[in-house]
């Protein structure tokens, strides 16, 4: 006999409106959060823009969840919250044409609607518009939060988390020197994120030439992909520098935990709108110390002089001056890459979905 007294599922519809079409950050946390909540208690499913099949599409399908593909219109929108019926809607995205029709279509039917925001940049009266029509606004960090100063009240802070089974201390490399062509006994220093002008490239390449051999052989390791002409124009600067023989590209990998394992010092040389700073946690979880520059969200996540350094954002000079301390620190830098370990656990995914659950309890019990 069905056991009626049994709670309902709660149907949550995830929509991701990412600006461009390669998987980001944001979307890896929106994975980890979608896998997270219980399915007990949950019944999750993500609509996405129409478009080619991306590597987003792919791991949520692979995870099991049931995916929608929209065209960014207001009737299309429309139709698909009448077909899904939700709960509640969870945007997970900047502020874009889809993200509003969303919003709009969500406060027409009467369904709730959370913005999850992951950038800093301001968009002005849109971002009022969509904030009007949000129930709550959920911030990647205190310096996203500050963004909403005109919609305080529905604001809620969550930070990212970090899956610490994948991402954990004596993983190992496997034979990644030998693949890269890196010498036994070479300092490596990595940055890693999509190659775009926020992360700062150019710097971590600034930075790489002041270290020169100043602590003995060192490699440097670009990891990640972007668009062609900006990964050429990178590429090129690397050569004015002369770096040639220290610098290595690795393109899109798959193999983040042991690339970082691989690596002595992360590096995250973002400017001053890096939101949070995900492999941050990410290198923290594998102990490893990190650099990072003092601006956005990454001072939320690093103590300067306790798990890492913080530089001033874009000072290729500050930032070689840090790696240079951990390479000829060794203690130190373990020292640090011990209270990083502590600190990742606490970003865990256990801890963001409960911190999520909490502002969906604000608005559907």
């Amino acid at each position: 006999m069905k056991d009626h007294s049994a709670p309902m599922r709660k149907k949550i519809l995830f929509i991701d409106s990412p600006l461009v079409p390669t998987q980001g950050g944001g979307q890896k946390s929106l994975l980890l959060l979608m896998r997270g909540l219980p399915a007990a208690d949950y019944a999750v499913s993500v609509a996405v823009p129409e478009g080619p099949e991306s590597d987003f599409c792919r791991d949520a399908r692979a995870a099991g969840l049931a995916l929608h593909k929209v065209a960014v219109s207001y009737r299309a929108v429309r139709a698909l919250l009448r077909a899904q019926a939700p709960d509640l809607v969870h945007c997970n995205s900047a502020t874009t044409r889809l993200t509003f029709l969303a919003a709009l279509n969500a406060r027409l039917s009467g369904t709730p609607f959370v913005w999850h925001v992951r950038v800093m940049e301001q968009a002005g009266w849109k971002d009022r518009v969509i904030a009007g029509l949000s129930g709550r606004i959920i911030a990647i960090s205190g310096a996203v939060a500050r963004r909403f100063a005109h919609s305080p009240a529905k604001v809620r802070k969550v930070y990212n988390a970090v899956d610490t089974a994948v991402f954990a201390p004596g993983l190992g490399s496997g034979d990644l020197r030998g693949e890269l062509g890196i010498a036994p006994g070479a300092r490596v220093v990595g940055t890693i994120g999509r190659l775009v002008e926020l992360k700062g490239h150019r710097t971590f390449l600034r930075m790489a030439g002041k270290i020169g051999e100043k602590a003995g052989r060192c490699v440097f390791l670009v990891v990640g992909a972007g668009e062609e002409v900006y990964t050429r124009e990178l590429k090129e600067y690397s050569s004015q520098l002369g770096l040639e023989d220290r610098v290595i590209f690795t393109g899109h990998r798959e193999d983040i935990p042991a690339l970082i394992s691989l690596c002595d010092v992360v590096a995250a040389p973002s400017d001053g709108l890096e939101a949070f700073g995900r492999v941050l946690i990410e290198a923290m979880a594998c102990g490893k110390p990190v650099v990072a520059g003092d601006a956005g969200g990454m001072p939320e996540i690093v103590e300067n002089g306790v798990d890492g350094f913080l530089v001033p954002c874009r000072d290729a000079d500050a930032y070689a001056a840090a790696v240079l301390r951990l390479l000829a620190d060794p203690a130190r830098a373990a020292e640090m890459g011990r209270n990083g370990l502590k600190k990742a656990r606490r970003f865990n995914v256990a801890n963001h979905v409960s911190g999520v659950e909490k502002v969906y309890a604000e608005l559907i019990g």
